[in-house]
């Protein structure tokens, strides 16, 4: 299914990028007229040079991900990893 690839892609990305995917959840579709959005709100931590990287291999993905809400909060006084909960989307044409 849709959802498995959209997840198994996020997973990837952020091995590669080496960032630590605290949590996954993934919405229920949404058929709107010709289209099927998908939406998945992860909360991830790492440093910003592979959350950057992270962030950018999401939005040029081969699976047209993007990410619409972006949220980053600092993990603790001097401590350089930061929290981020961001909602990734996927539309894909019926």
């Amino acid at each position: 299914e849709e959802v498995a690839k959209i997840l198994g892609e996020i997973e990837s990305l952020a091995r590669e990028a080496e960032i630590y995917l605290a949590n996954m959840k993934p919405e229920t579709p949404k058929e709107v007229d010709f289209y099927k959005r998908y939406a998945v709100e992860i909360e991830a931590e790492g440093a910003i040079a592979p959350l950057t990287t992270f962030l950018y291999r999401l939005n040029t993905s081969d699976q047209l991900l993007r990410v619409e809400k972006l949220r980053l909060d600092s993990k603790a006084n001097g401590d350089k990893t930061l929290k981020a909960s961001m909602l990734i989307t996927r539309i894909l044409v019926l």
